[in-house]
């Protein structure tokens, strides 16, 4: 199954790209990076020994939502992306988006 995780390369997202690459699934992990730094990816790859596939992206940006869907067959999502405190995220006004499948 390919399974899109939003939020991948923090903590939990990426402690979740391994179990779900362990357990036979290919992952996208869709994460702008602002509470985390991209080489987990790597660090993913190395634990598993399987290729992630990487978009650095603000999940608010439905553009770029909608491009990692058109270009993958996702089967899965797990949302993870977003901000540690809800001070965080009202200062800076997190959006939400709706998408049609």
């Amino acid at each position: 199954m390919n399974v899109l995780v939003t939020g991948g390369t923090g903590y939990i997202g990426s402690h979740t790209c391994v179990e779900l690459i362990n357990s036979g699934h290919s992952v996208i992990v869709a994460d702008n990076l602002c509470n985390s730094k991209v080489e987990v990816i790597d660090k993913i790859r190395q634990i598993t020994g399987k290729d992630v596939i990487f978009y650095k992206i603000d999940v608010t940006n439905e553009k770029a939502v909608n491009s990692i869907f058109s270009s993958h067959q996702i089967e899965g999502v797990i949302h993870f992306a977003g901000l540690k405190a809800v001070g965080e995220s009202v200062k800076n006004h997190c959006h939400i988006i709706t998408t049609t499948f």
